[in-house]
């Protein structure tokens, strides 16, 4: 693919991302917001009326249901900001790392190392997940899980951008954990969007309905031809800030 239709192109993927993460995560802080007025007219770490469960916020909710059995929430005593700000910081670094990343993998497929661009994309990303263990949850649920799992991809492809600065097998290690990660960030995005869309509630109203499960099958699909097509664009390299 030549420069200029790849830069187009990736504008384009990266507006559409800023858009349907936009959406999400509006809903997203209401949700978290409404969650927070509750808990605190609770008397914080008291036992709770019925209450939404909340998971991890911004592009890392991946369940967010009504639930008629009391929770217990735990308190965050490390948490410097008031929840509306931390929510507002967690879904930044979440659009950021996921427009970073439709950049640093489209440089990987055009045969393009962005440093500059990588490096945003790996940090955001990190924060993304830590922030997202930072709101009130009453156990390990799903969405830690896969934050968990991320993690570690991200860890991998830092040791091999920066560690072995790429030699040998571990230039494809590269590659294979940073689409990997960025495929997670768009699993959540997408889990978050069947959650707060009222129409794409009604079509799946759950994580089982067949439209969901279609979905995430698809962007799966595409991911994994991203993935094959960055590996083998990115035998050699054209190095960029």
């Amino acid at each position: 693919m030549k420069p200029r239709p790849l830069a187009r192109c990736l504008s384009r993927l990266a507006a559409a991302a800023l858009a349907i993460a936009g959406a999400a995560s509006a809903a997203d802080v209401h949700v978290m917001i409404s969650a927070h007025q509750q808990y605190a007219a609770a008397g914080g770490g008291r036992r709770a009326g019925p209450l939404s469960r909340i998971t991890r916020g911004g592009t890392g909710n991946l369940e967010s249901r009504a639930d008629a059995t009391p929770v217990t929430f735990r308190t965050e005593a490390a948490m410097i900001f008031d929840l509306p700000t931390f929510t507002l910081i967690h879904v930044v670094l979440s659009l950021v790392g996921i427009i970073a990343g439709l950049v640093v993998v489209g440089g990987l497929i055009a045969g393009m190392r962005f440093d500059g661009w990588t490096g945003v994309y790996l940090v955001t990303t990190v924060l993304t997940n830590v922030t997202g263990f930072g709101f009130p949850f009453a156990g390990l649920l799903p969405s830690h899980i896969v934050g968990g799992v991320s993690l570690v991809v991200l860890a991998v492809a830092i040791a091999a951008r920066y560690w072995k600065h790429l030699a040998a097998a571990w230039r494809w290690v590269f590659v294979v954990a940073t689409v990997l990660a960025l495929y997670l960030n768009f699993f959540v995005l997408l889990a978050q969007l069947f959650q707060k869309t009222p129409a794409l509630v009604a079509v799946a109203p759950t994580q089982q309905a067949p439209a969901f499960v279609v979905t995430q099958l698809i962007v799966l699909a595409l991911f994994a031809g991203l993935g094959w097509a960055a590996v083998r664009g990115f035998r050699t390299e054209h190095v960029h800030g």
